[in-house]
């Protein structure tokens, strides 16, 4: 108990700053989540060892983006998931930050709950050069949207709109300019709801890759809003 207690002390120290309420419950939560996996494997130190290197390095880099994307999950509860992307050894990668959890899905109340957060870890807002989000309105409304806003406190913010978004919008208005589409969208949601619920018939079509000697795929469900899900 002593050991998870230390553990939880040095995943939520923070430097002195002032920041709202939200931000201490995220890293406590991130605290729990890494003690979980700690205790899965109590011999490893490793899981604590490379969320530390990953804070050290990205506060020690000059210039980073981020990529926001809020959801909501089953429950209704809502999300705002954040990476950051930077240059490391010449390469440019992109590590996931966090999983915010979303009381209220304003722009004001999305603007805090992130600039919270950023300060809880020590990112300075200075070295921020880029967000990249997709195209709902309360991310980048012109006037009042979250990128909008950010902006007045970082001046020279590049915006994108994330290609993953665009191309899961081109997607769908392609699908809706065809009515051949319609036929091939819904045989192709009945036969993956079809296989799902029957442990047989999804061994036939196992079997049947097989037989052609095609890779194992898995069908899945067609949705206007996940990107790629008609390739």
């Amino acid at each position: 108990m002593q050991r998870q207690n230390n553990l939880l002390q040095a995943a939520t120290r923070q430097p002195h700053i002032d920041h709202h309420h939200a931000a201490v419950d995220v890293e406590k939560e991130r605290a729990m989540a890494l003690l979980d996996a700690l205790l899965f494997n109590c011999q490893s130190n490793e899981p604590m060892e490379a969320w530390v290197r990953l804070m050290d390095h990205i506060r020690a880099r000059p210039y980073l983006g981020l990529s926001c994307d809020e959801s909501t999950d089953r429950c209704r509860g809502k999300h705002l998931i954040v990476y950051a992307t930077f240059v490391k050894n010449g390469v440019v990668v992109t590590e996931f930050l966090t999983l915010l959890t979303v009381d209220r899905a304003d722009a004001a109340s999305l603007l805090a709950l992130l600039l919270s957060y950023l300060g809880a870890i020590g990112i300075d807002l200075n070295r921020i050069t880029g967000i990249n989000t997709d195209g709902a309105a309360v991310i980048t409304g012109v006037r009042n949207g979250l990128v909008a806003r950010l902006r007045t406190r970082i001046r020279h913010l590049v915006s994108c709109h994330c290609i993953a978004h665009r191309e899961a919008l081109a997607a769908k208005d392609a699908a809706d300019s065809l009515p051949q589409f319609g036929m091939v969208d819904a045989f192709t949601r009945w036969l993956a709801e079809f296989l799902g619920r029957s442990g047989p018939w999804h061994q036939c079509f196992l079997d049947l890759q097989e037989t052609f000697c095609q890779t194992s795929l898995e069908l899945q469900g067609i949705f206007n809003v996940r990107r790629l899900s008609r390739d």
